[in-house]
């Protein structure tokens, strides 16, 4: 596993392949590129945050942009504009799971499906910023979730092209991890003393 053997961690081989297992039971499509916990017969009814997190499983699977698995899954996310209207009772997760995770896998896997998706997302972030720089919970998870990790889900989408590299050749993290100080910096930026 690519993520963490970036970290030095052994993880064994059955677990990993349990995880593409699970992976491979949830997904449907003619490319195995959506995914869904939903049965209804023999069809899997595909849904939107389940689409972006699959998506994003297999890219740290080393699965490549190219793959007629990922390209599915982002036709798929680009073919449905799951946006809940501002008063709509969002019954799954609210929009900012599925946001971020959409940021994060259209942007690993680039291209014009990334461009698409980021020239969408951007002004809807900006537009739901509220004034004290903060994002608004919505959604099943609100009370759970609330404004911080609304608002972090928010920045770590806006922010996405400074923690990761597109993946051409794997997945590759713009970060040095900082024992000393057990913090991480990310992007181009220094890390200030002390933090």
């Amino acid at each position: 596993d690519v993520c963490s053997s970036d970290l030095g961690l052994q993880v064994p081989t059955k677990n990993l392949n349990l995880a593409r297992r699970f992976l491979d039971s949830v997904s449907g499509g003619k490319h195995k590129g959506v995914y869904s916990y939903n049965n209804v017969g023999q069809h899997r009814i595909p849904r939107a945050p389940m689409v972006v997190v699959g998506m994003y499983c297999q890219q740290l699977f080393g699965i490549k942009p190219d793959d007629e698995r990922q390209i599915e899954s982002a036709g798929w996310i680009a073919a449905h504009d799951w946006m809940p209207a501002p008063d709509q009772k969002v019954k799954f997760c609210g929009p900012y799971y599925y946001w971020y995770y959409g940021c994060l896998s259209m942007f690993l896997h680039g291209g014009k499906p990334w461009e698409k998706w980021n020239d969408k997302m951007k002004p809807i972030f900006l537009d739901k910023q509220q004034d004290n720089g903060t994002w608004k919970p919505k959604g099943r998870h609100a009370d759970r979730e609330g404004t911080t990790i609304t608002t972090a889900y928010a920045t770590l989408s806006l922010t996405v092209y400074y923690r990761y590299l597109p993946i051409f050749n794997g997945y590759r993290r713009v970060s040095d991890v900082n024992t000393n100080r057990g913090g991480s910096t990310f992007g181009p930026r220094k890390q200030r003393p002390g933090s």
